[in-house]
C-alpha cells in the first residue's frame, strides 16, 4: 500500500509499531515539505508448526 499525505504520518507509524510489531515494513518514498509518500507492506509471518491458530485471519 502507498500512503500519500500532506503531513508526516509519523503518528500512524507509531501506532503500527505498537499494534503490529514486526508485521509490517515502512519506507518513506517522499518526505515533504508538501507531500509525504510512504510504502507500507505486510511482512510474511510463519506459523511455526504449520497450523493456523486463526488470530491473524489466516493471512
Amino acid at each position: 500500500m502507498e500512503l500519500v499525505n500532506d503531513h508526516d504520518p509519523k503518528p500512524l507509524h507509531y501506532q503500527f509499531q505498537a499494534e503490529l510489531p514486526g508485521k509490517f515494513s515502512w519506507e518513506y518514498l517522499e518526505s515533504g515539505p508538501d507531500v509525504w509518500r510512504v510504502r507500507i507492506q505486510r511482512l510474511a509471518t510463519g506459523h511455526g508448526n504449520g497450523q493456523c491458530c486463526g488470530s491473524c485471519g489466516g493471512i
